[in-house]
This record gives structure tokens, sequence and C-alpha cells, in this order.
């Protein structure tokens, strides 16, 4: 297929009002992720950092280790809730009730997603420098493989090959989505930071519904769809 398989109108219509039909639950998944991923990051790291400053130089040479290992395990933790949130907006363009305890449902993916998107930061930087558009291009050709890994157990290769190959012909409107998804997500953060709980799961939303009507093989959609799956 040649043209584009998904409009960007459609796309953040779609997440627009599936955000604000389904607006208790995201809410409550939102602070759910705040709780179990962002916190306890904020807190173990603020304890690292006023007890390397009373501790002495020995016992601080010693904690910097530490320190460090305690925050790569809770980036590690961040990515894995941030990929259970990505697995819940693809469940709702499927119109598949997701559960609260999907943040942590994507934990056995971690390793893929990290080489994977070692992949893509590589590709993309050297692109990049080569006059910025080369950059710009690859971002936009492998923008949803870590979608691939979530949704079809794809591997760190395979994931950056299927979203190369599908979205083919999809290349402006993904770019399009791309920045109208940044100034959204910009408007949200002006507002206090409190509109990002709306910007958000809009974005997301509307990324997984363009992951979905790109993605080859797409999994077989439930006859029953929830509200989720109302636009």
């Amino acid at each position: 297929m040649n043209g584009p398989r998904f409009s960007v109108g459609d796309a953040l219509t779609f997440g627009w009002n599936t955000t604000f039909s389904n607006i208790g639950y995201l809410l409550l998944y939102q602070l759910l992720i705040l709780a179990v991923g962002y916190l306890p990051l904020i807190i173990i790291m603020s304890i690292a950092g006023v007890s390397a400053g009373l501790a002495g130089e020995d016992a601080a040479g010693v904690m910097v280790p530490v320190i460090f290992i305690v925050y790569l395990a809770l980036l590690l933790w961040i990515y894995i809730v941030y990929m259970g949130f990505i697995r819940v907006t693809i469940k709702m363009v499927d119109g598949i009730r997701a559960e609260f305890g999907e943040f942590a449902s994507c934990a056995p993916l971690i390793l893929k997603f990290i080489a994977s998107g070692i992949l893509f930061a590589f590709a993309t930087t050297i692109g990049s420098i080569l006059l910025i558009i080369p950059g710009i291009y690859l971002m936009v050709k492998l923008w949803f493989f870590d979608y691939y890994i979530i949704d079809q157990n794809a591997g760190a290769m395979e994931a950056l090959q299927r979203s190369f190959r599908d979205t083919t012909g999809s290349g402006w409107s993904i770019f399009g989505l791309l920045i109208l998804a940044y100034l959204i997500n910009m408007i949200g953060a002006f507002l206090c930071g409190i509109g990002m709980f709306f910007t958000i799961p809009i974005t997301l939303l509307s990324f997984a519904y363009a992951y979905r009507n790109l993605a080859s093989a797409p999994p077989e959609r439930m006859s029953d769809h929830t509200e989720y799956a109302s636009v």
C-alpha cells in the first residue's frame, strides 16, 4: 500500500474522544504510574543525596557506585511502567479493557526494549550528524519499534525492521502527528503541568491508533468492544 494508512486527524480524534470517555480510568492509571514509578526514584535519590552529603569522604566514595546502581534499577523500572502504559493504549484501540496491573506486565520485554532503543538512538544520532534530515527520516521510520516489542513480542532488530517497513508511504502523516503531539504536550506542560494528565493520554492513544493501522499482522480485534473503542 503506497498511500498513508491513517490520517492525523483521525488519530488525534480517536485520542481525544477515547481519553475523555475514559478520563477517570486514565487519571487513576497515571497517578498509579507516578506512585509506583517516579515517586520511588525521587524518594530514594533524595535520601541517597542527603546521606552522601552527611557521610565522610571515604563513605561517600563507597556510596556513589551504590547510588548509581540504584538509580539504574529505578530507571529500568520506569521504562517498564512506561511500556505498560503503551500496552494499555494499544488495548484501548482494540477495545479491550486493561487492568491496573498492566503497569508491570512488560517486565519480561525490558532487555529487548533497551537493545532496540540503543539501536534507535544510534541510528537517529548518526542520521542527525549527517545534516539532520536523515536523522528525522530515521526517527519517523523507526518510531514504532517499541510498539512491535510490546504488542507482538518482536525481537530488538525485528522491531526496527518492521517499523521501517510498515511506515512506508506514511512518513508525512507520522511526522505531522509527531509535531502535533509535541505541541499538544507543550500546551499541557504550560498549564502548570496538570494539563499533561490529559495531553499525554491523548497523544499516546493517537500513536497507538496510528500503529494499529500501520502494523503488519495485527492480532484479531475483540468482537465485544468495550467503551475503550468509542471514538
